[in-house]
């Protein structure tokens, strides 16, 4: 089969996007808890450097197997869009962060794609998403979509809702809470896929 080579790209996050790390993350580190530990809510430690070292050395334990990332639970809402913005036409483009330190992380992230995204899906790891194209971020973590927005003004950023991104409001990022969301983003993704070079996008 002959790869899309078209230049309307949708970039697609794979952590908190379209596959529940977080959610798998807390759940495996509720089963390491001692009895008298209290349960582990992983949203107190958003900052890594204010993780306690014990919480920290299990969540490098847990993670440094290549098969705990291929088998991630998908996110039904993230995926259900990435499949409406393959029909609309655009070229699937999974982005996504690669730890320095886990190549274990990488290769159980290719796994993953392998078994939710279609065959051939181009695929980038990265330490800086903000220098690759596309016309299209989606993704739930506020400093990555800074970066890809300072340098793709005309970009269009989709973001799921979650407590921990509420605060980022940026005018080129509409927030993802489900389907009462889905309309207004469809339509903005039409206009993307329509927008000429260099012509300014507006939602």
């Amino acid at each position: 089969m002959e790869k899309d080579r078209s230049d309307n790209i949708a970039l697609i996050d794979l952590d908190g996007t379209v596959c529940d790390h977080d959610g798998a993350l807390e759940r495996d580190l509720n089963l390491l808890r001692s009895p008298s530990e209290p349960l582990i809510n992983i949203s107190k430690w958003r900052d890594k450097s204010k993780m306690p070292s014990h919480i920290s050395s299990r969540t490098y334990m847990i993670r440094d197997r290549s098969c705990w990332w291929r088998d991630l639970p998908p996110i039904q809402q993230g995926m259900d869009l990435v499949g409406a913005m393959s029909k609309m036409g655009y070229r699937i483009v999974v982005l996504t962060q690669g730890p320095r330190r886990n190549p274990s992380a990488w290769k159980g992230k290719v796994k993953w794609i392998d078994k939710y995204f279609p065959p051939h899906t181009d695929i980038v790891i990265t330490r800086d998403k903000g220098i690759v194209y596309g016309k299209v971020l989606f993704d739930d973590y506020p400093d990555y979509l800074e970066a890809w927005l300072e340098h793709r003004p005309r970009g269009l950023a989709i973001m799921n809702d979650f407590e921990y991104n509420r605060g980022f409001e940026h005018p080129n990022v509409l927030r993802y809470r489900g389907k009462e969301d889905l309309p207004r983003i469809l339509e903005a993704l039409e206009k993307q896929l329509k927008r000429k070079p260099l012509e300014d996008f507006y939602m």
